[in-house]
């Protein structure tokens, strides 16, 4: 009816209660007194308290650093948030500071063009005004000729030659021709 195994868990069971009964029966007859116990029990009960009073300070000591760390951790993290909100307003600044700076370096581009524009006109009117001052000198230096090959013979024989008394007699041309040398001009030679 029962296996091996079984049988060998009933036999320990049975035992252990046995045992138990005998302990219970065979203790007040052992002559051990209850007192005597009791020194080393109240010893260890004392010992006990001690130790649940000692852990309880560490607990309370423990309690006190939890508590202080979660604020530092509290003020930690308030400082962190503030930081990255500052972060974000200096990179939405940086961004825009950076499309600022590519428009102004585009209208430095186009202001470099400009000037270099101009830089090369006025370089061209430079060019042309020397052009016109030398071509001033050289009809300066030729109309001086022309006075002095006048003035020769003027004062030579005494009356100009036929052509001059022409050229100083010939009528007036309209001020809008520039071919023909002006009174004015005629004057500054």
């Amino acid at each position: 009816m029962f296996s091996q195994s079984g049988l060998l868990l009933a036999i320990a069971v049975v035992a252990f209660v046995f045992g138990w009964v005998g302990a219970k029966i065979a203790g007040p007859r052992n002559g051990r007194d209850p007192a005597v116990e009791a020194p080393s029990e109240h010893r260890h009960i004392r010992s006990l308290q001690a130790s649940l009073r000692v852990a309880q300070k560490k607990a309370d000591d423990m309690t006190e650093q939890f508590d202080s760390t979660c604020a530092d951790f509290n003020s930690l993290k308030e400082a962190h948030e503030e930081l990255e909100a500052v972060f974000a307003e200096r990179e939405a600044r940086l961004v825009e500071a950076e499309g600022a700076l590519r428009d102004e370096t585009a209208k430095v581009r186009e202001l470099r063009l400009e000037l270099t524009e101009r830089v090369e006109a006025t370089i061209r009117a430079e060019a042309h005004a020397k052009e016109m001052e030398t071509e001033l000198s050289v009809m300066e230096a030729g109309s001086r000729a022309m006075r002095d090959q006048v003035s020769r013979p003027a004062a030579g024989r005494g009356d100009p030659p036929e052509k001059i008394r022409a050229v100083a007699h010939r009528p007036q041309a309209p001020a809008d021709d520039d071919s023909v040398p002006t009174e004015e001009f005629l004057r500054d030679c």
